[in-house]
């Protein structure tokens, strides 16, 4: 596995402000989860990982984001078919304002095809305001 380029998290981030989450969901394995602070998300198919982005999407239009700028702080050594990366997200609105800071751990592998695809995800400083914050798991099963 050659190191994951920042073009791979560049898409990404188009494509959720774009709200193509059918995009989003087939660089995505599955079952797949995502950790933020003490809440954890698990998505069981990608059905379930697009309705949870479109929910995920919305306190964030309401800050105005309308562009994401990633930034790869760290990468693993690529051990197999597996390699970590930890990124910065910058989020910006329409007028270029910095809406927020979010900084990610992404578990990924290589697909068959040479691509990769996220299996999990941890938010280590960023947590949805709309989530509890309470140990718990949500189960996001259809």
């Amino acid at each position: 596995m050659s190191a994951i380029d920042l073009d791979f998290f560049s898409t990404l981030g188009d494509l959720f402000t774009q709200e193509k989450y059918d995009q989003i969901a087939k660089r995505y394995a599955y079952p797949n989860a995502a950790y933020f602070k003490n809440e954890m998300l698990i998505f069981k198919s990608a059905g379930n990982f697009v309705s949870a982005m479109a929910g995920l999407h919305q306190p964030l239009l309401t800050q105005g984001l309308d562009r994401m700028a990633p930034r790869i702080v760290a990468q693993s050594l690529p051990r197999g078919k597996y390699q970590t990366v930890w990124l910065s997200w910058s989020l910006f609105s329409k007028n270029e304002k910095l809406c927020d800071d979010i900084l990610a751990r992404y578990f990924c592998r290589t697909s068959p095809i040479g691509t990769p695809v996220v299996e999990l995800t941890e938010f280590q400083a960023y947590f949805p305001k709309h989530l509890s914050g309470e140990p718990s798991v949500v189960d996001l099963a259809i």
